[in-house]
């Protein structure tokens, strides 16, 4: 379902960054949203910023990565506007850190913010979603198509992301629900500057950029265009798709030596 005016939308992460401003586009067109976040502080500050008619947001606090969370936020948004339409799930952690170098908390740690925030919220909201043939869409990572160096862990959930998300949208096809899949490489975000390493510390600086950091509004820009568009999978860059064919075609070697280069000092 296209976002318009009545559709109701869930966005996890949604008290900064891409979750924020996808609800912020969202709300332009028209729609109700439900923003999801577990710091009530930052919560109500994301929706005062918003600066909407407070019928057409509801702050869901809570965190994604616990079932009972998704199904209080899922009620709320049902209780308030009468259904869901769409799921955005937007939150997650960074992380950088061979896998030797990664304590076992925080690689659950890390898999419970990208993975089972999504896994969770997707069960809560897929009734409702499909009552009303709506979006599905999950925020993935580059990383979680292709092994890259220091991103063992956190590309692991991705992929892990990708693997359900790719396996829901054939589950629900005939029911005419959208699947989507968002697969960006490196943003400009508060994340950006939380990127921890193998012990959970933040690493300060932030890890230097091996490619382009793109802007975030180009992000939230996307993520509202796979829902108008119902796509199936957008990268970005959008060259990636056929990157990614091509490395599987020649064996995968050149992608390795290339990657290899680029990210060191771990």
């Amino acid at each position: 379902m296209n976002p318009e005016k009545g559709c109701a939308f869930l966005i996890t992460g949604g008290s900064s960054g891409l979750g924020w401003e996808v609800a912020r586009r969202l709300l332009d067109r028209g729609c109700s949203v439900g923003l999801m976040a577990r710091n009530e502080k930052r919560l109500t500050e994301a929706v005062s910023l918003l600066n909407v008619e407070a019928s057409r947001v509801v702050a869901c606090v809570g965190d994604a990565a616990e079932p009972e969370a998704c199904s209080r936020a899922v009620k709320m948004m049902t209780d308030a506007f009468g259904g869901l339409n769409g799921l955005v799930c937007c939150a997650g952690m960074s992380m950088r850190a061979s896998v030797e170098s990664t304590e076992f908390q925080i690689a659950e740690n890390v898999m419970r913010a990208n993975f089972w925030t999504v896994f969770h919220a997707t069960q809560a909201a897929l009734p409702s979603v499909l009552a009303r043939k709506g979006s599905l869409v999950a925020v993935a990572s580059l990383a979680g198509h292709r092994g890259v160096p220091g991103y063992g862990v956190y590309g692991a959930a991705k992929r892990a992301v990708i693997g359900l998300y790719e396996s829901l949208r054939l589950e629900v096809s005939d029911a005419g629900v959208h699947v989507g899949i968002f697969s960006p490489g490196f943003f400009e975000s508060p994340l950006r500057r939380q990127v921890l390493n193998g012990k959970g510390e933040v690493i300060d600086p932030p890890p230097s950029l091996p490619f382009r950091l793109w802007p975030l509004d180009r992000c939230a820009d996307l993520v509202v265009q796979s829902l108008e568009r119902r796509k199936r999978l957008i990268y970005l860059p959008g060259f990636m798709r056929y990157l990614n064919a091509f490395d599987d075609v020649t064996g995968g070697g050149l992608g390795d030596r290339f990657l290899k280069s680029r990210f060191r000092g771990l």
